[in-house]
């Protein structure tokens, strides 16, 4: 007999992979990406079952960090070809740094 009142494991586990998904997504996206799949997958699983608030907040933070994984993924690709590939910028840096390692 179950208890009415009990944790989800599956749930429990869906919102875990779920915050891991938030906290790497912003540090290393790939791995958020990653994390947010596992999460997403145990908490469908979870829902198809019993459908615990657990699985339902954990497939929100799956989702959620997902996107924000694939947001940072982009931007840091944007800001990598945009400061490469500008000369002026890179120069500037350059001389401000052997500004400060002259003085």
């Amino acid at each position: 007999m179950k208890k009415k009142d009990a944790v989800s494991h599956g749930g429990l586990l869906g919102w875990s992979f779920g915050i891991l998904s938030v906290f790497f997504g912003v540090m290393q996206p790939v791995a958020g990406i990653f994390f947010g799949i596992i999460g997403l997958s145990i908490s469908s699983k979870n829902l198809s079952g019993s459908g615990s608030e657990w699985g339902i907040v954990g497939k929100k933070l799956s989702i959620f960090g997902m996107v924000l994984s694939i947001a940072v993924f982009i931007l840091s690709y944007i800001a990598l070809v945009y400061f490469t590939s500008n000369a002026d910028y890179i120069a500037q840096l350059q001389g401000g740094l052997q500004a400060v390692a002259g003085s």
